[in-house]
């Protein structure tokens, strides 16, 4: 659940897609969280007609399709099966429903799909015009698809890294002396990636973590002292981790969610007790700026994409 409001989402949430959308992009894709301040209803955003149809279809104009994420996510299938579901999404204007991990699923979606239009739930000139909008999706990635596997967009790296690097938001002034310290002996605490591979995808160059780390810092010519802790870091992790940030000038640490697992609270806790200038960057979203200290330096590019932690570290650095 997210408590944003429509103030907070306009002024801040909304913009990268607004902007898109001005653009000229040809989809666009929702998400599951439940918005109790944007729609009272209180239902995942992806059954939410006033947030799909209403607002995204209507008040801003949005003419290309409407994707759903993953239907088969811990989200929804906890809320209702997999045909409900799929009708739900459909009815609250989706126009392209994903259905990612097994047939059984997608051969349900696509039933309940069928007893739907014939039964009227969801209205066959909704349905029809969300099959053209798929057409036209498909028409213009035809030439990706030629020979083998989809090729990559050549304009599809620059873009990420354009959007990355304006997304980068910092949440705090930090310490005057932080970019000084960066002169001197400097300790990085980053996240073992390579756990989280076999579930979601993770680059092969973040994987790399140890890799990336000197990479990302040597192109400003810093060479630091890293430390790979746990995605859930054990607690001699966070006690070696508070000892590299007290004999350091300055540290950076890549901290994931401390509002949600103890043991990143932990980390967070120890490392900011004992380092003398204190970067933090927050991999998944900005909530943990809340638990920063004064004089601590957050910073967030919301994600973790090979882009988007360059991206972080060029702001922190240059």
């Amino acid at each position: 659940m997210i408590e944003s409001t429509w103030a907070e989402m306009h002024a801040l949430h909304l913009r990268p897609f607004l902007e898109a959308i001005a653009a000229g992009v040809d989809c666009v894709m929702t998400s599951h969280p439940v918005y109790p301040n944007l729609d009272p209803a209180r239902a995942p955003a992806t059954f939410s007609r006033l947030l799909v149809h209403d607002y995204l279809r209507g008040q801003l104009g949005f003419r290309g399709a409407i994707l759903s994420d993953d239907l088969e996510m811990g989200a929804i299938a906890e809320t209702c099966p997999i045909g409900e579901a799929a009708v739900r999404a459909a009815a609250a204007g989706h126009d392209l429903l994903l259905v990612c991990h097994t047939e059984a699923a997608q051969r349900a979606a696509a039933a309940a799909l069928a007893d739907a239009c014939r039964g009227g739930a969801v209205p066959r000139g909704e349905l029809e015009a969300a099959a053209e909008r798929v057409r036209r999706l498909r028409a213009g990635r035809a030439a990706r698809a030629e020979g083998g596997p989809p090729a990559p967009e050549p304009e599809g790296a620059p873009l990420a890294w354009a959007i990355a690097t304006r997304a980068v938001t910092p949440l705090g002034a930090g310490a005057p002396g932080l970019r000084r310290a960066l002169n001197g002996r400097v300790a990085v605490v980053f996240p073992r990636f390579s756990e989280l591979a076999a579930w979601i995808t993770i680059e092969p160059e973040v994987a790399d973590e140890r890799g990336w780390v000197a990479g990302a810092f040597a192109r400003a010519g810093i060479a630091p002292e890293t430390l790979v802790v746990g995605i859930e870091p054990a607690a001699a992790e966070v006690a070696e981790a508070a000892e590299r940030a007290a004999a350091a000038d300055a540290v950076v640490l890549f901290l994931f969610d401390a509002h949600l697992h103890a043991s990143n609270r932990a980390l967070l806790d120890a490392v900011q007790a004992r380092a003398h200038a204190l970067a933090v960057v927050l991999l998944r979203d900005p909530w943990d700026a809340a638990l920063l200290r004064p004089g601590v330096l957050g910073l967030t590019a919301y994600g973790f994409r090979t882009c988007q932690l360059d991206a972080v570290v060029a702001r922190l650095v240059y």
